[in-house]
């Protein structure tokens, strides 16, 4: 294994995230490249913990929340997805797409009528948002029976 001095992360692709050696004065920046990589790679579980990395040293990081957020919603942990998505919107509360996510998120967990409210805050915000419409009209349609 390689000492500590490495000032870069592996080119290779890990295995284990905690296998990679950063830059200690890059830490922040290093994690989240490699949780993008992660990401790009299909890797969400992997990503998540590489964007937890910044989040411990940084919580409001709005990057790394939209990271993890993205992430955890291409897997099966929909209430921790829904509690990452309104931690970003604390801190990005105009973003539309956090929103459409927000509400396709709730539309997962079968919570209809908050999706409905999350699909017209991004209708608010872009009233020509096609996804929103679409994912609105199904919500509305599955709200109802």
């Amino acid at each position: 294994m390689s000492d500590s001095s490495e000032s870069k992360p592996s080119d290779d692709v890990i295995d284990d995230p905690d296998d990679v050696i950063y830059d200690p004065d890059n830490f922040h920046r290093d994690c989240y490249e490699k949780g993008l990589e992660l990401y790009d790679e299909g890797k969400y579980e992997k990503a998540v913990a590489m964007f937890d990395r910044v989040l411990r040293s940084y919580p409001d990081d709005e990057k790394a929340l939209w990271g993890k957020a993205v992430s955890l919603f291409s897997t099966d942990r929909h209430e921790e997805t829904l509690e990452t998505f309104n931690k970003y919107l604390e801190t990005s509360p105009e973003f539309e797409q956090g929103w459409h996510y927000k509400g396709m998120v709730l539309s997962k967990l079968g919570r209809y009528e908050e999706a409905l409210v999350a699909f017209d805050k991004v209708l608010s915000i872009n009233p020509n948002h096609a996804n929103a419409k679409n994912e609105k009209a199904l919500a509305l349609k599955k709200s109802h029976g």
